[in-house]
């Protein structure tokens, strides 16, 4: 992970809660963060000048990119036992385990894998 400063490809687009306020007036705020927020007479006057305080907060470096890892961090586990010789083995016993719950819990699985009877009530 690394800090870019300032931000060089800031995002394109950004969530803005606008809302109205009291004697007509409206509010616009950044979604997340509640310090960048302002009030105008109008609801793109607001987001307009939202988007100016957003730009300085972004010039200023007081808003940084902060690079994130693209892989979801589980998906480093993903295929770590492929070359376990004694894999083969364990999943054998899954499926025998799983074969007993099934016998002693009654369900009883056809050939084809599937226990041929459903929870959805068919009318």
């Amino acid at each position: 992970m690394s800090l870019e400063s300032p931000m060089v490809h800031p995002p394109r687009s950004c969530l803005v809660l606008v809302r109205p306020e009291p004697q007509g007036f409206f509010s616009a705020q950044l979604m997340g963060l509640p310090d960048l927020r302002v009030t105008a007479k109008s609801r793109e006057t607001a987001v307009e000048q939202l988007r100016t305080m957003l730009q300085g907060c972004i010039d200023s470096g007081q808003l940084q990119a902060v690079e994130m890892s693209a892989e979801p961090p589980l998906m480093k586990w993903f295929g770590h036992a492929k070359e376990d010789p004694d894999f083969a083995d364990y999943l054998d016993e899954l499926r025998r385990s799983r074969a007993e719950a099934d016998r002693r819990d009654g369900d009883f699985p056809d050939e084809s894998g599937c226990s041929g009877s459903s929870s959805i009530p068919i009318t």
